[in-house]
Order: structure tokens, then C-alpha cells, then sequence
């Protein structure tokens, strides 16, 4: 099946502009823009919803904080949070105040700006830096030592900042609540948003199973389908596999015509999307996984584990792409607050998992801390904050 992504029309364009202007005046507020809807733990979470209102006088009930942290479960991160990001021989850490940008070669800090409500962190095709927040755009060449600063994107609850995997000065925009994608292009404008091209308008999707391919094409996934477009070219779907389970996260391979594909059953199953579909294999991740993320040689996975004698702890898992454990990390916990109903995000704030493209290093860290680790060696390479 094809489909072809049409171009806007100058008539077609100052409505949409009228509805992207709406659109922006309703953006989140810092807490909520980057991270994804706030998810219950449990369902039982929802019976104690109510009486958490009674504990709220005290600074902290420990009934509750041993409840939270002994009993339940905490479901999978439902997409990237973007708050850290990896370049060419870079680092950044994108906090509630400021972007933080480090070397990779001794972690020093080469730069630091403010920011005023943050949105996300990426890379980009060339290995440079982009990062979002409520005012503005801004860039970080490769080696630079000071930012290119761009008009803002309209960024929605839920929308992901991703690079185009060819065109360094190309970035697109998922919105997530009515699934599309926004093109634009770095470079100088007067307009206090930074100009869009073309629109594609996804249909139903899953928000964490979305994934921008080498070849310049995005995958994604919808109940039953996964679909491959191109922009302003093609669409094509597939059929889904039967495994009495949901898409939770798209991955990328070495290759550009693969993709893992990750069930909410805790299977991961590597796929062939070209020419045609096909499954190749598929193994289990470790159990009670929260984040994962991939590169050209690794799956990293950040699990959690616990009883009702213990607190809740945390690991990272480094797999080969064979599924065998390569390292097997200690991650630091963060306690469950016992009081308040967005303990979740106290938790798993600083719970944002990514690889390196370009180096055997993995990060753990968000808005409050930031660890890094050699892969090859297992050495911790840095431990700031919390």
C-alpha cells in the first residue's frame, strides 16, 4: 500500500499556522514537557490516590513511602524522555534551568547556558546537539564552543524532537496527540516560531513505537501494523506478527532496513521492514524493564527489582544483539516519597537511558544526576548530582 505525503498548499497554510499558534498558547508547563504522561504504577495506585490526600500534612508518611517502594510495580517508560543526549565527542544534560554540555573525552563541562522550561534533547545526523524549550532552538555544531540559537517549535504533551537521519539541518517534530509529523529546517528567520514545511499526518499510533531509520524513513507502529514513510514519498504497512501482546518501543539496528521491536509481553523481536517484512528472531529482555535504548552493537535495558523486604533497586543490562549479557551494571536508586500522588516521576526522573552512537559508552541520568559507564570496561566515567 502506498501513499503519498502531500505537500501544504499557500491556501492550505494559514489555518494550519492559526492552529499551530492555538496549539502552542496550550504547551505544558516545564514539569510535563519533556517527560511523557505521567503513568499510574499500578492499578492499585488508583485506590491510593485518595488517601494519599490525608497523608499530604505530613512531610512524609513512611506507611506509604513502604508501600510505594516495597509493593508496586512501576510500568515501562512509554517513550524516550529526551532529557540527555550523546553527540560527536559530546554529552549534554538538559536540567529544569539549564543545559549542561560535556566533553566525552574527560566529562569536563565545556558549556552551560540557561534555559527557561526545557522540552527535549537530541542528535543530529552530523553528531551535533539540538535542544528545546519554551523560548527558543538551539544548536551546537560539532567542536563549537558557543550555540546557534532558532526560533521555537510548537512542542505538545508527548511530542519527540527527532533528527532526520541524512539531513543534519533538517529536525522533525512528533506530535503524539493526533499522531503527525512536523518538518523543519535550521536556519535564520524573523517569526517567533521556526518555520514548518511538510505535514504528514500518521493516523493511530503507538507513542513509544516510533523510530527515525538511517535511510532518512520513519517506522511506526499502530494495533496490529507497523508502518514505514518516507517524506514526501511513500507509505507502506505491514502486518503485525500475533503475539497476544501491545508494541511498546521501535529501536534501531545497524542496518537500515531492521528495527527491534519491543512487546509489552517483554519480548524483543528483531524485524526485517524491506523489501519485505519478516521476523528474523526474538529472545526476552530481563524482567521489570523501565527504559531501553539501542545502538549499531547494543540493547541497554534499566530494570528495576524488589520485595517486600527490600527497596526497590535498579540494574542496567548491556546485550548483544544475540540477546547475550555483555554488562551487567548497578544503577542508584531514587526512594519513593511518601506523600503526594506524582511519586513516579520522584522515582524515575533521572531514569533517561541512552547509548552512544559513536562511542562504547552508556548514560543514566535527568534532570538531578548524570552517570556514565564504560561498556568495554564496566568503570563508572561519571557520577554527578544525586
Amino acid at each position: 500500500m502506498y501513499y503519498r505525503l502531500v505537500p501544504m498548499f499557500e491556501r492550505a497554510r494559514k489555518p494550519l499556522l492559526f492552529a499551530l499558534a492555538l496549539l502552542a498558547a496550550c504547551e505544558e508547563k516545564p514539569e510535563r514537557g519533556l517527560e511523557e504522561a505521567l503513568p499510574r504504577a499500578a492499578a492499585s495506585l488508583n485506590d491510593l490516590a485518595a488517601g494519599d490526600a490525608a497523608y499530604d500534612a505530613n512531610p512524609s508518611n513512611s506507611t506509604v513511602a513502604a508501600l510505594r517502594e516495597h509493593t508496586l510495580d512501576l510500568p515501562p517508560r512509554e517513550g524516550p524522555a529526551q532529557r540527555i543526549a550523546f553527540g560527536s565527542g559530546r554529552l549534554a544534560q538538559l536540567g529544569q534551568k539549564e543545559l549542561v554540555v560535556r566533553t566525552t573525552s574527560d566529562f569536563a563541562v565545556v558549556l552551560k547556558t540557561p534555559v527557561r522550561e526545557p522540552r527535549a534533547v537530541a542528535e543530529l545526523a552530523d553528531g551535533s546537539l539540538i535542544a528545546a524549550d519554551a523560548d527558543a532552538l538551539y544548536h551546537l555544531e560539532r567542536d563549537a564552543k558557543a550555540l546557534k540559537r532558532y526560533p521555537r517549535v510548537v512542542f505538545l504533551p508527548g511530542s519527540l524532537l527527532l533528527p532526520d537521519r541524512k539531513v543534519a539541518t533538517n529536525i522533525w517534530v512528533l506530535h503524539t496527540l493526533k499522531p503527525s509529523l512536523y518538518h523543519h529546517v535550521l536556519e535564520a528567520s524573523d517569526s517567533p516560531l521556526l518555520p514548518f514545511g511538510d505535514v504528514s499526518e500518521l493516523g493511530p499510533m503507538v507513542r513509544g513505537g516510533f523510530a527515525a531509520m538511517k535511510d532518512g524513513s520513519f517506522l511506526y507502529a499502530s494495533e496490529g501494523a507497523l508502518s514505514r514513510v518516507f517524506p514526501k514519498g511513500k507509505k507502506s504497512s505491514f502486518k503485525l506478527p500475533a503475539r497476544e501482546a501491545t508494541v511498546q518501543r521501535l529501536l534501531i539496528t545497524r542496518r537500515i532496513d531492521q528495527a527491534w521491536c519491543v512487546w509489552s509481553n517483554g519480548l524483543i523481536e528483531l524485524m526485517q521492514v524491506a523489501p519485505q517484512f519478516q521476523s528474523i528472531r526474538s529472545w526476552k529482555l530481563p524482567s521489570n524493564a523501565y527504559d531501553v535504548a539501542s545502538n549499531d552493537r547494543y540493547i541497554a535495558v534499566l530494570r528495576w527489582d524488589r520485595d517486600a523486604a527490600k527497596a526497590r533497586r535498579w540494574s542496567l543490562a548491556i546485550l548483544d544483539e544475540k540477546g547475550e549479557t555483555r554488562r551487567s551494571l548497578e544503577v542508584p536508586s531514587e526512594p519513593a516519597p511518601g506523600h503526594g500522588n506524582d511519586w513516579v516521576q520522584t522515582v524515575t526522573r533521572d531514569k533517561t537511558l541512552v547509548l552512544s552512537t559513536r562511542e562504547p559508552v552508556v548514560a543514566v541520568g535527568g534532570v538531578t544526576s548524570l552517570l556514565v559507564w564504560s561498556i568495554e570496561t564496566g568503570k563508572s566515567l561519571l557520577a554527578e548530582g544525586n
